[in-house]
């Protein structure tokens, strides 16, 4: 049985990614001090990542806030003004293993007349390195396993985010480290520190589910996310669904021995790839089953014995004897009965002759009924546990839209969802 759902969005924070020029300027003797090739510079970059603010649910399980914050390493791409790739500037940064929210790096770059050029960081993106050494580390661990040429060719590359689609708990998807991607464009110098904030590829899925009927309990939940968004560009832009980024999550039963009221719901979460105006049957979509206690009118049938009228040589025929009228009761055969098929009501009578041969004497005139065996249907109600399921469509519109069911990278949403 499908039944609705209503839920309301409650928060959804979108922080851009990106840095523009700005004239931070510091003097010479604040850059530290490196070794340069010729033709290189050193610029200070000043990173961090934007911090995931939540509206507060109640939850018996929460996730900590800073689990898919921390940046614990870093690829450094240098394209040039003309937007190719400076590759002897291609660095891979280890920061350590606890993880770091924000961090400064002097980059050695190669700069041309102009001192223009864009920079590219990416977060938590492996490589392979020739050895233990995490400074050796050249290949990336990218679905192409190496770095596009050109600027243009990494916004249209797919990079397949770090989302555990198999995971079956209250958690689906978590990422143990969150793929991270933040760019500056504009002049490259000693003197001009460049400030990068890194955003989150993915969006994060706070589910608070409750029972919208305060006398109702539903039980035997499974959750299930649909359409699932696994790949995504390294800057904001749709991605095609021709390019098979869709998934469906396994069900879910962390929550099938919990019981879900009114007033005790449950909360559990998900991360997604961004799925921006998706196309329809393409969006990102929660299946909730579960099982509510229901009191319901059903018809049975059964098998009743009952009174008809037959003739006194008909075999198991009964004959009701005469009763007054204080002692008479047809429903009992006491002095006659009804017949159940015509509800004719038979009596026997007695008759009192004054004259004639009998006279002085009472005259009976008996029925006679047999019990006999009728299929009837009777209405009753019983409680019996039914199995429900409710799709509901998770997003939020699109500015200047409306229905589009969008979920943006790097935000955080809280659905509240209330089960009819």
């Amino acid at each position: 049985m499908k039944r609705n759902a209503i839920y309301t969005l409650i928060a959804c924070l979108f922080l851009a990614a990106c840095s523009s020029e700005e004239e931070w300027m510091i003097s010479d003797d604040q850059t530290p001090a490196i070794e340069l090739g010729e033709d290189q510079i050193a610029v200070q970059l000043n990173l961090q990542t934007t911090d995931f603010t939540v509206e507060e649910t109640r939850s018996a399980n929460p996730i900590e806030l800073k689990i898919e914050n921390p940046m614990y390493n870093l690829w450094l791409l240098h394209y040039n003004e003309e937007g190719g790739l400076v590759e002897s500037d291609t660095e891979y940064i280890h920061l350590n293993d606890k993880g770091e929210l924000s961090t400064n790096h002097t980059a050695k770059l190669t700069l041309t007349d102009s001192n223009k050029g864009t920079l590219c960081l990416i977060a938590n993106l492996e490589g392979t390195a020739g050895d233990s050494n995490p400074s050796t580390v050249k290949t990336p661990s990218n679905d192409n396993g190496s770095w596009p040429k050109t600027l243009q060719l990494l916004q249209k590359e797919l990079l397949t985010l770090p989302i555990n689609r198999n995971a079956t708990d209250a958690k689906l998807g978590l990422p143990s480290k969150m793929f991270m991607y933040g760019f500056y464009q504009g002049t490259l110098s000693t003197s001009h520190p460049v400030n990068i904030t890194l955003g989150r590829m993915a969006a994060r899925l706070d589910i608070v589910i409750k029972a919208a009927d305060s006398e109702k309990t539903l039980s035997n939940l499974r959750l299930q996310l649909k359409n699932a968004v696994i790949k995504s560009h390294y800057s904001p832009m749709k991605v095609s669904s021709e390019e098979n980024i869709y998934v469906d999550f396994p069900e879910d039963n962390t929550f099938n021995d919990k019981e879900v009221t009114s007033s005790s719901p449950i909360t559990c979460y998900y991360f997604t790839g961004e799925n921006i105006t998706p196309e329809s049957g393409k969006e990102t979509v929660l299946i909730v089953k579960a099982d509510k206690v229901t009191t319901v009118t059903e018809e049975i049938e059964k098998t009743i014995q009952v009174t008809v009228k037959c003739d006194e040589e008909d075999k198991d025929a009964k004959k009701c004897d005469f009763a007054e009228f204080w002692e008479k009761d047809l429903n009992n055969q006491k002095g006659g009965f009804i017949d159940y098929d015509t509800n004719e009501k038979y009596e026997t009578t007695r008759e009192w002759h004054s004259t004639g041969i009998l006279q002085g004497y009472h005259i009976y005139t008996y029925v006679y009924y047999k019990w006999v065996d009728r299929t009837i249907t009777e209405k009753v109600e019983v409680e019996k546990t039914i199995p429900y399921t409710y799709s509901i469509k998770l997003g939020a519109n699109a500015p200047g839209t409306s229905d589009d069911y969008s979920l943006y990278r790097n935000n955080n949403y809280t659905f509240n969802i209330n089960l009819k």
